[in-house]
């Protein structure tokens, strides 16, 4: 039996996110680096990094490595403010306490905050908060952040957020993977997918990313 409707793929993109790294498609790498990220998402917001020592290292399997030391990549500044979700389907190679895995173009706007024990990750957006302690290092997940002020929730997989908390309302203004907006505070992280949106999502809406992630990242969700 065939089974009728739009490929997942499609329904991703109905969804019009307003910035979209594809597992697998739009990298440009040399020599096993990669200086480019190609949005496949509304707009042309790629994540770039011309200089050599900053470029993160892309892996046999596609995805891409950033080492906490030193890669970062970023896009130029582009209108994005809250409320914003962030889905990005990652796993923390290592932890240390105030490194960042991901952030807006404007610093502490968007961030992805790995918080004084492991495994806790914590969003920030001015204010850090909405803590997460079901993340387990080396293993891949689907993090669902919703920065939305007051009503901001964070979630890995399918599970539950946190009660909504504040974590601040400062506008992302564009995005940047491997470090702070700075950047520093570099994260040790390995990245398979990013999708960013501009609006706040329905319960619906977020298990439709989270189900299409689980499918790239063979999580079986």
């Amino acid at each position: 039996m065939t089974i009728s409707g739009p490929s997942p793929v499609v329904r991703i993109r109905n969804m019009r996110p307003i910035a979209w790294y594809q597992f697998g498609r739009g990298i440009t790498s040399s020599g096993g680096l990669v200086s480019r990220w190609k949005d496949q998402g509304t707009g042309a917001h790629d994540l770039i990094q011309a200089t050599g020592a900053a470029q993160p290292a892309l892996q046999t399997d596609g995805s891409i490595l950033f080492d906490g030391t030193a890669s970062v990549m970023q896009t130029v500044t582009f209108t994005l403010a809250q409320p914003t979700m962030v889905y990005m389907l990652f796993k923390a190679v290592t932890f240390t306490n105030g490194d960042v895995l991901c952030d807006g173009f404007t610093v502490t706007s968007g961030q992805f905050l790995q918080d004084t024990t492991t495994p806790k990750i914590s969003l920030s957006a001015g204010t850090t908060a909405v803590g997460n302690t079901t993340f387990t290092l080396n293993t891949y997940s689907v993090g669902s952040a919703q920065f939305n002020g007051a009503s901001s929730t964070f979630s890995r997989n399918k599970e539950a957020s946190a009660a909504a908390a504040t974590v601040g309302t400062t506008a992302m203004a564009g995005f940047t993977l491997g470090a702070d907006g700075t950047p520093a505070n570099f994260g040790n992280v390995q990245v398979k997918e990013v999708i960013i949106f501009p609006i706040a999502h329905t319960a619906t809406q977020q298990l439709q990313v989270i189900n299409y992630l689980s499918s790239i990242g063979g999580l079986g969700l």
